[in-house]
């Protein structure tokens, strides 16, 4: 994985999807919506350009990619080949699922999108000043984390606090004087008050990309880094969990971009394992026609094959 071509998807783990091999290179099938199937190299899916930053000593790139050489590809390899889950590898494999759970562009293209829509809820339009106006007395009253750093420094551009007890009182007593200037204040320049907020929210917004990926790079650098105690309480209910592998008929597996997929306790419902819920089963295929599964204790019955490929092909992206 190390260099500019960051992989999301393991290439230890795409191998064992593979249709053909010529030489150096083995090919996976890789179908994308409204796209006809295309056969590609291992090398050229999977992954995003500088995924994880940047290349070199002590990145989070030469992190995972030791993390991948030193243990997750050879304990995959080996249930492979095996058929079955050995004790010794139990703990590895549980380990790279758990990673690989997170570690997905998709993961990183919902935070986006979630961060999108908050930004999107705090910067309203507007098409008057009477609305403009009543937004701004609600922002007093009930200010989001935008609004809130808005007056802070409308307030500490005015005068300079010596501490936080006097900030508090002034910005209370400054509220007052805003609530009446909101309130009595001519349409313009109320207006010109709302188009900076925007323009301060817009600013936000411009590096919501960058910001979320370094976010969840930082994640994922303590999930991989682990000094001690593992970062997430997910992964000890992963331990937790009664992990098997199940050999099914040759080419009946199918790999998404979500590779990890998680069933519901309670309603059967199959989703990405990073939007949490209670767990019944953690399923990943580790080839075409095996796939890895981590029940609960009193887990119901498994997804039918075709239920879990549909599911593997609808959540994801980018479908392989």
């Amino acid at each position: 994985m190390a260099g500019v071509k960051q992989h999301f998807l393991p290439r230890f783990l795409l191998k064992g999807f593979f249709s053909k091999v010529e030489g150096h290179k083995t090919f996976v099938w890789q179908f994308q919506k409204d796209v006809s199937p295309l056969e590609v190299s291992i090398r050229d899916t999977g992954h995003s350009q500088k995924f994880y930053g940047r290349q070199g000593v002590g990145s989070l790139d030469e992190l995972i990619t030791t993390k991948e050489n030193n243990g997750y590809s050879a304990s995959v390899e080996r249930t492979r080949g095996n058929r079955k889950l050995s004790p010794g590898d139990e703990g590895t494999l549980v380990e790279f699922v758990h990673s690989l759970a997170l570690r997905t562009r998709s993961l990183r293209e919902t935070l986006e999108d979630g961060f999108q829509a908050i930004l999107d809820e705090y910067c309203p339009s507007f098409t008057n000043a009477t609305t403009a106006r009543q937004w701004l007395l609600t922002q007093l009253e009930e200010p989001n984390p935008f609004s809130q750093q808005w007056f802070t420094d409308f307030f500490n551009h005015k005068r300079e606090l010596p501490n936080h007890q006097q900030e508090r009182s002034l910005k209370k007593h400054e509220c007052e004087h805003l609530k009446d200037f909101f309130k009595r204040a001519p349409d313009k320049n109320i207006l010109e008050l709302v188009t900076i907020y925007q323009t301060t929210v817009k600013k936000v917004s411009a590096q919501v990309s960058s910001t979320t990926k370094k976010s969840h790079n930082n994640i994922l650098r303590k999930v991989f880094d682990q000094k001690g105690a593992h970062p997430t309480r997910r992964f000890q209910i992963y331990r937790q969990l009664q992990w098997r592998v199940q050999s099914l008929d040759s080419g009946s597996l199918i790999l998404g971009d979500i590779a990890v997929l998680q069933v519901e306790r309670d309603s059967g419902r199959i989703y990405p394992a990073f939007d949490g819920g209670m767990v019944d089963f953690i399923l990943l295929p580790l080839s075409h026609d095996l796939l890895c599964i981590g029940p609960a204790s009193n887990a119901g019955k498994l997804p039918s094959l075709n239920e879990i490929n549909c599911n593997s092909a609808e959540l994801s992206r980018q479908s392989l």
